[in-house]
């Protein structure tokens, strides 16, 4: 996947830092961020009218209300831009709503959004901006 059309869902801004961070260091960037249930019908009008077309959506548990959130939007995703990849960033593991786990703490190393992304980008994480 050459430049893919990253999206995220988070109530957490500092998520969307870390995101963020991780994405400038795969030379990769998320084209839109909802940290609401507002912003993300915001999105969800955008996909539908041909403005956004996500390939890969990162999705929290939590975004507004409860921790079914994150399963309502992958539903809603799923709808509307049927090829999408869903990684479920959450410290819940036993969720059954995303493609891709990507645990939010440290408890499972093998299952970061680094790992994911560089799995479903081809992107590899470059633990360093200085040039070579």
């Amino acid at each position: 996947m050459d430049k893919p059309v990253i999206i995220q869902f988070d109530g957490d801004e500092n998520y969307h830092t870390v995101v963020d961070l991780i994405c400038f260091n795969m030379d990769l960037e998320v084209s839109r961020h909802a940290n609401s249930i507002k912003s993300a019908r915001r999105i969800f009008a955008d996909i539908e009218d041909g403005k956004l077309k996500p390939t890969i959506a990162i999705v929290a548990s939590f975004l507004e209300r409860d921790h079914r959130d994150g399963s309502i939007v992958a539903k809603k995703l799923r709808e509307i831009a049927p090829d999408i990849k869903i990684i479920g960033y959450t410290v819940i593991e036993d969720e059954d709503w995303y493609d891709e786990l990507a645990v939010k703490s440290n408890r499972n190393p093998e299952k970061t959004v680094i790992d994911v992304l560089a799995r479903l980008t081809r992107h590899s994480f470059k633990s360093s901006n200085v040039p070579v």
